[in-house]
């Protein structure tokens, strides 16, 4: 152990190193094996302080890099910043303008319905006079048709009038011609009755004739 800790060797690799090894077919005593352990520690602790130094130097260029970076990334967000606030003045500008684009539309709203609703008021006062004029017409032309009516009927009466005294003057000759004719016929009836009356004496008498001739004629 000793000799481990003068080669500058630690105690757990000495005590996991004692004792015999194989290398290569052939048994290598502690010592020798001790000293190549140094050997490769020391060899390897010159990487590793190479690697040190390269790892030091990366962490400048790290730092250095995430300074440029910060940096870069503190002007981006100064430039995004002023673009959103360009944005922003923008935003806000169209927004006014969009406001008073919807003002004046609300204004022309308010005063297209101010206008209908006055073209409404002064076309339904108008249609109200027309409605007045058409009262007052139908009710001079039914007064006219109402005199008129009574005209005509006045006329119609009188000439119903004269209607019924030529229809009574008429019935009365109708009546008289016909008590006449029924009188002439009455007459007529009479005289075909004697006649017939005076042709059956008339048959008689030729058939009392014809057979008195006959019995003449045989006998």
């Amino acid at each position: 152990m000793s000799g481990c800790a003068a080669r500058g060797v630690s105690v757990p690799v000495c005590a996991i190193l004692a004792g015999p090894v194989v290398v290569q077919g052939r048994d290598i005593v502690n010592t020798e094996l001790i000293t190549l352990v140094v050997g490769i520690l020391t060899l390897a602790g010159g990487q590793i302080a190479a690697v040190l130094v390269l790892v030091g130097r990366m962490d400048r260029q790290t730092d250095q890099m995430n300074q440029r970076f910060d940096g870069f990334n503190e002007n981006v967000n100064r430039r995004f910043d002023g673009v959103n606030q360009r944005f922003d003045g923008v935003h806000e500008s169209v927004n006014q303008r969009f406001d008073g684009v919807n003002q004046r539309f609300d204004d022309i709203n308010e005063s297209v319905n101010q206008r209908f609703d006055d073209i409404n008021e002064s076309v339904n006062r108008r249609f109200d006079g027309v409605n007045q004029r058409f009262d007052d017409i139908n009710e001079s032309v039914n007064q006219r048709f109402d005199g008129f009516n009574e005209s005509v009927n006045r006329r119609f009466d009188g000439v119903n009038q004269r209607f019924d005294d030529i229809n009574e003057s008429v019935n009365q000759r109708f009546d008289g011609f016909n008590e006449s004719v029924n009188q002439r016929f009455d007459g007529m009836s009479r005289e075909f009755t004697d006649l017939r009356e005076r042709m059956v004496r008339l048959e008689g008498a030729l058939e009392g004739f014809i057979a008195d001739r006959r019995d003449r004629d045989v006998a």
